[in-house]
C-alpha cells in the first residue's frame, strides 16, 4: 500500500499499467495525491483497488489528461465536462483536461 504521496507533473506512457494503487484492508492506499498528468496509449491507465482508499486525483481545478477522455468541452475551458472514474473505485478526476501538460 502506499499513503501520503504526490504523483505530479509525469508523463505514463506505454504502458500495462499507467498507475496502480494497491492495499489490502485495513491497509488501503490512502491519502495519495495523482494530478497534472498525461497518461497516454496505456492499456490501463490508472487503477485503484480496494475501493476504500481515497485518493485524489485533481486540485479542485485541474486535474490530469486521459487520452481516452478528451471530449465533451461544452464552455472551451480546456476541462473534460464528465469526470473520470479510476477504475475499480469510486475514486474520480473530477477535472480531467482536454491537453497534455
Amino acid at each position: 500500500h502506499s499513503c501520503d504521496n504526490a504523483l505530479q507533473y509525469n508523463t505514463l506512457i506505454n504502458k500495462n499499467y499507467g498507475v496502480i494503487l494497491g492495499g489490502s484492508y485495513p491497509y488501503p492506499s490512502d491519502s495519495n495525491w495523482v494530478v497534472h498528468n498525461n497518461f497516454q496509449n496505456n492499456t490501463n491507465h490508472a487503477i485503484a483497488v480496494p475501493a476504500f482508499g481515497s485518493n485524489s486525483w485533481d486540485y479542485g481545478s485541474k486535474g490530469n489528461y486521459w487520452d481516452n477522455w478528451t471530449t465533451p468541452d461544452g464552455n472551451g475551458d480546456g476541462i473534460v465536462d464528465i469526470p473520470y472514474t479510476i477504475y475499480t473505485t469510486t475514486n474520480v478526476d473530477n477535472y480531467p483536461v482536454t491537453t497534455p501538460y
